[in-house]
């Protein structure tokens, strides 16, 4: 998947999305989790879901995506591979 510009407050920043370990929603706003930052970004989690490669990313929950590289098991809770 190609790298996109985010909007983050008044600037725009080149994401790739593989580079994104988890995303987090917070009603209207996304914390998109990379190794070493964290970028808050207003956004739907439903829309970032549908624009990320399907084979990727996984719902864990109504408000976490995690890429799949970094889940080592799937139960009732999610453990994240860091």
């Amino acid at each position: 998947m190609e790298p996109s510009f985010i909007l983050q407050g008044e600037t725009f920043l080149k994401v790739n999305w593989m580079d994104i370990h988890h995303i987090e929603s917070m009603e209207n706003y996304l914390k998109l989790h990379f190794k070493g930052k964290t970028l808050i970004i207003h956004q739907i989690v439903t829309f970032i879901e549908n624009a990320l490669p399907k084979d990727a990313f996984f719902r864990t929950h109504k408000s976490y995506l995690v890429h799949l590289s970094y889940i080592g098991y799937h139960k009732r809770q999610c453990r994240l591979h860091r």
